[in-house]
């Protein structure tokens, strides 16, 4: 098989990486985070109020343009994980959207092994628009402290470019790009929910992208949809009573495959397979992609001025190839 190659040369790289930093790092405590809010059995962090969370706006685009999108790439599958990485750096894309869990917990040795795997993708001069997974908040001890601060120091430290802001946008060309933070507070009352609807009342793009980390449909097979993503669905779907703009794609992860759903016009992508342990995918006749078994891959999106072109490209691990093995377009 094409890839014990790269477990012969990956995997002593990530154990002695492992076994040097893992105890090279501290776990620091800022300050005492107000009290969590329970919703749908998960606990959502407060949120904080950000100043204008435009990142940016790039009019001179030369189309057509490519953004990949893969998420959930944590350990351990080191080779898969590799020539993932080496496959979106041929591809050179404008820029990357990650789903989260980048890592295991939000630790420095953890963040070294992404600084050696998805961390070449920078260096190669591709920015990596970051959503922030559950994993990122993780402690080893605790799945969510009462203070993440050290955890999001970490995640900021690899992206400065996000400005220290947990959810944000930015307008590519005629694209408009909506990043959520599904760990923090997005009830109604919330700052993260104004925003939202804010974006969702402005000036309208060609195309519109959401990205989350937590998936508001998935068939995964012990993973439940929260009602608060159900929630988000519900508000994308009555665009039209609403008022609100039409959501092309919603991008989510957390589940460690490939899924793609349509509900009342909006496209539902779940790309979970940048290189965590793969889930079962409950898959019935009549979804949009039924396919067994495990599914390591990333989506590439081409942005013309009229159309988006979306293809999920896997990884055939008896042969080592990429291949297409599902797509659709939207075209204006």
């Amino acid at each position: 098989m094409i890839l014990n190659n790269f477990r012969k040369k990956i995997t002593p790289v990530i154990l002695l990486l492992i076994i040097i930093s893992a105890g090279a790092f501290s776990v620091e405590r800022g300050y005492a985070a107000p009290a969590k809010k329970r919703a749908g059995g998960r606990f959502f962090y407060p949120a904080p109020k950000q100043r204008a969370s435009n990142l940016f706006e790039k009019k001179n685009v030369k189309y057509p343009f490519t953004f990949i999108v893969y998420g959930d790439s944590r350990e351990p599958a080191g080779d898969e994980k590799d020539a993932l990485i080496a496959q979106i750096i041929r591809e050179r894309p404008s820029f990357v959207l990650h789903m989260g869990d980048f890592v295991l917990y939000g630790e420095e040795h953890q963040w070294k092994i992404f600084d050696f795997f998805g961390g070449r993708i920078i260096d190669n001069g591709i920015p990596i628009y970051p959503v922030l997974g559950n994993h990122e908040y993780h402690t080893r001890e605790k799945s969510y402290p009462s203070d993440p601060e050290e955890q999001l120091r970490l995640y900021f430290k690899r992206f400065k470019y996000v400005k220290n802001k947990r959810w944000y946008s930015f307008r590519y060309g005629n694209s408009l790009f909506l990043i959520l933070d599904t760990n923090t507070d997005y009830s109604p009352e919330s700052y993260q929910y104004k925003w939202l609807m804010k974006e969702l009342k402005g000036k309208a793009p060609t195309f519109l992208f959401i990205a989350l980390h937590h998936p508001p449909y998935t068939m995964e097979a012990y993973k439940v949809t929260r009602k608060s993503e159900k929630s988000l669905a519900e508000i994308f779907e009555s665009y039209k009573e609403k008022g609100l703009l039409k959501v092309d794609i919603v991008f989510s992860g957390h589940t460690h495959n490939y899924e793609r759903y349509k509900y009342n016009g909006i496209n539902y992508v779940v790309s979970g397979g940048g290189g965590a342990s793969q889930h079962s995918i409950a898959r019935k006749p009549g979804d949009l992609y039924d396919k067994a078994g495990k599914n390591y891959h990333y989506c590439r999106i081409t942005v013309s001025k009229t159309n988006a072109t979306f293809e999920m490209i896997r990884l055939n691990e008896n042969t080592g190839e990429w291949e297409i093995a599902d797509g659709f377009t939207l075209a204006k």
